[in-house]
């Protein structure tokens, strides 16, 4: 059996870059951007150790563009931290964010500043992104998802 490389990409503007792509492996673990107007030049920032690794569940992760910050949310799951994907620097350290289940997807609302994670236990967090997170709301998802099923991945 083939392993599965799970992703998740984000289109970034400036002051990340022009045109760029990015987007965090899961298996690898590594933060990979390009920049669709430098020649497609890849940069790619290893956070493995950063986060600890992986959980061992395909869709656990996810990863989020904070254009205020200038850096991208990163997650396995069950760690957190804000990397600088232009020299791989840590912006902010790794915690364990006091949600339920572990995090399948992560994304950025740039007008309020405030991040939205999706769990494995079927909620659906507003979150003030600052350093560790505070959690502002959470909403259940059990109208939404049918039990034993699980969400993944937002944008």
């Amino acid at each position: 059996m083939k392993p599965i490389l799970v992703s998740t990409l984000l289109l970034a503007a400036a002051p990340i870059s022009g045109q760029t792509v990015i987007g965090l492996t899961a298996n690898i673990q590594a933060v990979a951007s390009q920049d669709m107007a430098a020649n497609c030049q890849v940069r790619s920032c290893n956070i493995n150790a950063l986060l600890g690794g992986n959980t061992g569940s395909p869709f656990d992760g996810g990863s989020a563009v904070d254009m205020r910050q200038g850096g991208i949310w990163v997650t396995n799951g069950v760690r957190v931290a804000m990397v600088d994907p232009t020299g791989c620097t840590v912006m902010c350290p790794p915690f364990s964010p006091a949600v339920g289940g572990t995090i399948t997807g992560l994304a950025m609302h740039e007008a309020s500043g405030n991040i939205y994670a999706l769990t494995t236990a079927g909620a659906l967090y507003t979150i003030a992104a600052t350093c560790p997170w505070q959690i502002i709301t959470r909403c259940p998802l059990s109208q939404v998802i049918p039990a034993g099923w699980v969400a993944g991945g937002l944008a």
